[in-house]
């Protein structure tokens, strides 16, 4: 890490996950755990939600936590559900937030 990273740069580095990197990252939204997510710990196959509206169709959310927040990439989603995902560590808790990023990526180096 250095102080030229970006946010998701930072993160993927401190995750390990180095294969791509996102350069100016853009929010593209933000949601909150639903109930039915509360108290699974990650990773966990689906994360429930009150909306994925504003998020990509797949990607990485960035989901707040008992440990801090995670990196966690989904293959897909429906109204209130994140799908295909893996990823991340600690306790959700219902309000947490979930943050969906749009980015170009590239390579890393």
């Amino acid at each position: 890490m250095n102080s030229t990273d970006t946010i998701l740069q930072a993160i993927n580095k401190i995750n390990g996950n180095i294969v791509a990197e996102a350069k100016n990252p853009i929010l593209a939204g933000s949601t909150t755990i639903d109930a039915a997510s509360n108290g699974q710990t990650l990773p966990q196959t689906t994360i429930n939600v009150l909306s994925t509206a504003a998020a990509p169709t797949s990607g990485t959310i960035f989901v707040h936590t008992s440990t801090g927040a995670h990196a966690v990439t989904y293959s897909g989603k429906g109204a209130t559900t994140f799908t295909g995902c893996s990823g991340g560590n600690g306790t959700m808790s219902t309000g947490n937030v979930v943050n969906s990023f749009a980015a170009t990526t590239v390579p890393a180096n």
